[in-house]
This record gives C-alpha cells, sequence and structure tokens, in this order.
C-alpha cells in the first residue's frame, strides 16, 4: 500500500486588511516571504496530485500547515488542492497545523475545518481513529491552538491523553497502528520551546509504551526525516520551504515500511534516499 506523505505547504496569498499589519499574521507573512526567497520552489503545485496518482499512491496524509496566516484566500488555495487529490481518487487523511489555527478568530470558527471538509471526523473530539488499510489501523490528532505572538506551539492536552488512551486500550494488542500528528516527538538543539508542543513528553511516553504503535508521522520542522526507532518517526519536510521541496511516499507493509523521499532538483523529482525500515 503506497501512501504519500506531504507536510507543511504553506499556501500564501496577501490579506491587505488593515487588521494584517496589526497581528500575528504580519510576523507569519514576514516570515514567509524570507524563507521563499530562500527557497524558492521551482514547480507547480498543482502538478503534485498527478505526480503521486502516477507513482502508483492510494492514500494521502498531510499533517498541517496548509496555509500561513490562516486567511480565506489560503484556505481557497488548500481547498482546490486537496479537492484535485480527491478528483484522481486518492484517498486523503488530513490534519491541522499551527499555522491552520493561527490567529484568534481562526481557530475560535475552525476555519480548517469549515474549508477541507474531508476533516471532519476529526473536528468534535480532536482525535480519530480510523482503518488505514492492509490491517492497519491510524489515530489522527489535532494538536493546534490559537498562540500568542513569536510562538507556534501545540498541545497534546489532558483531554487528548485521555482519549488516546482509551482508543489504545479498547484495541487487540497487536493491532498496529499508525500515530498522525502535526507536531514531533522527538526535539532538536534549534527547537527551542516555543516551537514545540506542549507536554509532548507524555505522547512520546504513550508511543514508546504501546507496542502496537508501529509508526509516528508529523510534520512542522520542515526537515525530511526518517528515525528508525520505536516507534519509527517519519517526517517528511515541507513541500514548499525545504530546499527543492520534500515528500515522502511510503509502501506500507506488515512487517516493515519502505520510506522513498524525494526532493526537486535538475527540473524534475528525484529519488533523495531510501529506506526499508522494520516495524514489526
Amino acid at each position: 500500500m503506497k501512501i504519500a506523505h506531504l507536510s507543511d505547504i504553506h499556501f500564501f496569498k496577501f490579506d491587505l486588511g488593515i487588521k494584517s499589519f496589526f497581528s500575528k499574521d504580519l510576523l507569519a507573512t514576514t516570515n514567509y516571504l524570507i524563507n521563499r526567497s530562500r527557497h524558492k520552489i521551482q514547480f507547480d503545485l498543482n502538478s503534485i496530485p498527478k505526480l503521486l496518482k502516477d507513482k502508483g499512491v492510494s492514500k494521502v496524509i498531510i499533517t498541517g500547515d496548509f496555509t500561513t496566516t490562516s486567511n480565506l484566500k489560503e484556505y481557497n488555495l488548500a481547498a482546490q488542492f486537496v479537492n484535485k487529490l480527491e478528483e484522481l481518487g486518492l484517498e486523503t487523511i488530513i490534519i491541522p497545523g499551527n499555522h491552520d489555527s493561527y490567529n484568534y478568530k481562526s481557530n475560535k470558527t475552525k476555519r480548517f475545518y469549515q474549508m477541507l471538509p474531508s476533516s471532519a471526523k476529526l473536528r468534535d473530539n480532536s482525535i480519530v481513529c480510523d482503518d488505514l488499510g492492509e490491517g492497519f489501523k491510524y489515530i489522527a490528532l489535532d494538536t493546534t491552538l490559537a498562540t500568542p505572538l513569536w510562538s507556534s506551539q501545540g498541545l497534546f492536552s489532558d483531554d487528548i491523553e485521555a482519549k488516546l488512551l482509551k482508543i489504545l486500550d479498547s484495541m487487540d494488542k497487536d493491532q498496529p497502528v499508525v500515530l498522525i500528528n502535526h507536531f514531533p516527538i522527538v526535539t532538536r538543539k534549534h527547537m527551542v520551546i516555543r516551537h514545540q508542543m506542549v507536554r509532548y513528553q507524555n505522547l512520546k511516553k504513550i508511543a514508546e509504551s504501546y507496542s502496537n504503535i508501529k509508526l509516528y508521522i508529523c510534520g512542522h520542522t520542515h526537515l525530511s526525516e526518517i528515525i528508525n526507532q520505536k516507534p519509527a518517526i517519519l517526517n517528511s519536510g515541507s513541500l514548499t520551504l525545504t530546499q527543492g521541496g520534500s515528500f515522502h511516499i511510503m509502501d506500507l507493509k506488515p512487517k516493515s515500511v519502505q520510506v522513498d523521499a524525494y526532493s526537486h532538483r535538475m527540473n524534475e523529482w528525484q529519488l533523495r534516499t531510501q529506506r526499508e525500515i522494520p516495524i514489526n
């Protein structure tokens, strides 16, 4: 079963409203323009759905940050992208990132769920468990929240933790699970506290304690990573703000996962690295 993993697409459209110049949106716009000038993509984002289809992908997981400032223009672009995937017969599993709940208004109105209806199962409980295929289940989390200026944190709340434990404890202990969240459960030296998920240690402990959790799939850092540990951690990097762009295609099997990491180089998508990781 081939599954594409995309993250941190960061669709961007200027919002010229006066409020945009006196809010957190100005910070996101400035950061985006600086990053975009450094990592200018050389491909058409609208070509990605057909590319994935041609590579035999049947499902697409997108781990958040569809938008940059969570304004309506950006969400329209995100909705068009998801619709294109689904029109080609690709099943989508999508969760929000911190930029999709970037300000108080978008968080309060749950704009992500209004504009991207295929995420509806996640809306009410901030957690959903469903069939992934090939005997696997997936558990997706919404750990986003509106944060103050300079902060891009998430929160693995007590409530989400209790719901996750209830789901895991109700399963057969041999049921393989893929855990999906925007925020990573490993930290790097460059990740300051204001960029981390609050209580990430609690989620990390759960992921390591339940032997049936085979994969942890995330985004947020814009770094493409394949970490062979328990559970295996896969971060596809940013599709647009990583040098050359980055995404993964996972071939998920009962006992292993093959991860193909792609970047756009010399005017084409090239296989950057390939790893086979045992997950049994």
